[in-house]
């Protein structure tokens, strides 16, 4: 049998508690703090009335509806924070992230010194390296004999840290060369570009033999506020005394203001002058732009020539 005990409070049934004999029902309700009344139901009466009707014997006026919404009582205190658990065993291994963006493209180191010219050697020292070391400076001849002849190499170099660029050519480099039929001359541009004349540019990279231009212009623009890299490479073949092959390849690439990388002019030119560029002749690497304002180049510009012999 089952011996039911409702607890009451304020006239209400706060709470029933059931026992399995009297003797425990009747020491647990000797024991209840003084606020708290109680009506029992024994199964030996045949049973006892509802929760309902015990409370509104004890005094609860209203429907049972209202009693049971009356049921719900205030919220308790929060309880003592419970003892610190055991550390849980280690999770398994998350999957690989996915790659982040690329990072902005770094600016552009400054420029080092030129180092010394190197003392001139034998074939046995044109090592990798050696070239290498050379080439920092001034190649002024070498030879490689064969059999059937060879090739004399004459290597210009001219660095400019800062050029102010404006709608007039700017020099880069220039050379003096003693020119004869059969040789290559080739000249190289390599730096950056920045615009902050507060209007879009356009530019242009030229090769100059002897007062005969090779011009290529960059079909893109550059906007204000704006860097960005600049190569140049040209090729001259004087073929005889009256024409030459001129052939040249620019790359502009901007970078936004953002750090992105925008996309790029590839252009390429060639010609054929019917002119005499032999003997003493002035070769020069220039750029121009197309308006005026704040714009500066900073590279180098490279001229060499390769002689037959």
């Amino acid at each position: 049998m089952i011996y039911t005990a409702y607890i009451i409070e304020n006239s209400k049934v706060a709470f029933e508690k059931h026992f399995l004999t009297v003797e425990k029902r009747t020491a647990f309700l000797s024991k209840l703090p003084a606020r708290y009344t109680y009506v029992i139901s024994d199964p030996s009466t045949g049973g006892g009335l509802s929760a309902y009707e015990l409370a509104v014997q004890q005094g609860f006026q209203g429907t049972l509806t209202q009693w049971l919404l009356s049921l719900v009582g205030e919220d308790g205190a929060d309880g003592s924070p419970g003892p610190q658990g055991e550390q849980g065993l280690q999770g398994i291994q998350g999957l690989q992230g996915e790659q982040g963006l690329q990072g902005d493209q770094g600016q552009q180191g400054i420029q080092g010194e030129q180092g010394p010219q190197g003392i001139p050697g034998s074939d046995a020292n044109v090592t990798k390296a050696n070239v290498e070391a050379v080439l920092i400076g001034e190649i002024t001849s070498h030879t490689h004999p064969g059999g059937g002849g060879g090739q004399s190499f004459v290597k210009k170099n001219t660095h400019q840290n800062a050029v102010a660029v404006s709608n007039a050519y700017v020099t880069i480099a220039t050379v003096s060369l003693t020119v004869a039929v059969g040789d290559t001359i080739k000249g190289q541009i390599r730096g950056r570009i920045s615009n902050t004349s507060g209007a879009t540019k356009t530019y242009t990279l030229k090769i100059d033999i002897g007062g005969t231009i090779l011009a290529i212009s960059g079909s893109t623009t550059l906007a204000n506020n704006t860097l960005a890299a600049v190569y140049g490479e040209f090729t001259i073949e004087v073929i005889s005394n009256a024409l030459l092959i001129i052939s040249g390849v620019i790359s502009i690439t901007p970078v936004s203001a953002t750090g992105a990388t925008v996309t790029g002019v590839l252009r390429q030119a060639w010609s054929t002058p019917a002119v005499n560029e032999t003997g003493t002749q002035t070769v020069l690497l220039g750029i121009i732009s197309s308006g005026t304002g704040t714009q500066n180049f900073s590279g180098a510009g490279i001229i060499s020539q390769i002689s037959a012999i």
